[in-house]
């Protein structure tokens, strides 16, 4: 019976202080991406009014259901968000600690806060800070040295040496996907054979690009196209298998666009309320789609060079 009522208490504990750790994630994935301080202001406030939010209505899980999602002195609508994250949190906490001894537990409850901030943020932002990244890899390093059961061993050299080695395996894979990605998606590559025709030189007109372009041949950069005309010189070419990479890099018009229509809490400047021309709340969500990316036609201009006489 004692121990039941032991068991009770603790696991209780563990789901309200997931609830409390939920809400301080919330204020890292708010003001994280907008390098705001996340001491300074100390307490919460509403994200529109931006009023400090009393202790009263900032109770985890309670107070978001107690407003019906909205703020005591405003009005304004809170997202979901808060309330998501809180109980997530609480129910990891809750789960670890039924899963696993305490010290472990611990380890894992600031592995998955880690987790749970870059989660939310990436949803947002489609960026993951790296406060997060850096930070989870250092505690990830110290966890593993102070509980070297994480690590499958009584020894904490050797824990301490295969989390080193876990991080930098984690850091191959994160390198491998960001420049799968840019190869993916934000950099065209294209292999051709030089011209029969014969030429002094050649330019590359890259057509109509949306917003910049960073080119390179055969491995070696040659410049940047970043108004009109987009053309560059290309060095000389290989008769056989040249190797052309366009990156391009456009303005964030469809992206500010994108989340005003998805109501999403962007506009986080320090000192600057942010206004259209008419001095009303900026919105973006009515702009039109604007053209984006290397939109060519992609030409190779044969140069003569022209020498006096």
């Amino acid at each position: 019976m004692q121990h039941s009522i032991q068991s009770l208490f603790f696991s209780t504990f563990a789901f309200v202080l997931g609830a409390a750790v939920g809400s301080f994630l919330n204020v890292c994935i708010y003001r994280w991406p907008a390098d705001l301080s996340i001491n300074r202001p100390r307490r919460s406030f509403c994200p529109q009014c931006k009023q400090p939010i009393p202790w009263h209505h900032n109770l985890p899980l309670i107070s978001w259901l107690a407003l019906g999602g909205r703020c005591a002195h405003c009005g304004a609508k809170i997202s979901f968000r808060y309330f998501a994250v809180e109980l997530v949190t609480a129910a990891l906490f809750f789960a670890i600690w039924q899963r696993f001894p305490w010290q472990v537990a611990i380890a894992y409850w600031i592995f998955v806060s880690f987790l749970i901030i870059g989660t939310f943020i990436d949803f947002e932002h489609f960026i993951i800070p790296d406060r997060v990244t850096i930070g989870g890899t250092i505690a990830g390093v110290v966890c593993s040295v102070v509980v070297p059961a994480l690590m499958q061993t009584n020894s904490r050299l050797a824990a301490g040496i295969r989390a080193g080695l876990a991080a930098a395996l984690g850091y191959v894979i994160l390198w491998i996907v960001l420049e799968a990605g840019k190869i993916a998606f934000g950099r065209k590559r294209i292999e051709f054979d030089a011209p029969v025709k014969r030429a002094d030189a050649w330019l590359l007109d890259l057509g109509d690009v949306r917003e910049a372009a960073r080119v390179s041949l055969n491995g070696r950069e040659v410049g940047h196209a970043w108004s009109l005309p987009f053309a560059l010189r290309l060095p000389a070419l290989r008769t056989k298998g040249n190797v052309l990479e366009i990156e391009v890099t456009n303005l964030p018009a469809n992206r500010i666009r994108d989340l005003d229509l998805r109501k999403v809490d962007w506009k986080v400047m320090k000192e600057i309320n942010l206004v259209d021309l008419r001095y009303k709340p900026f919105d973006a969500s009515g702009w039109p789609v604007a053209p984006s990316g290397l939109l060519g036609p992609v030409r190779l201009v044969p140069l003569e060079v022209v020498r006096p006489r």
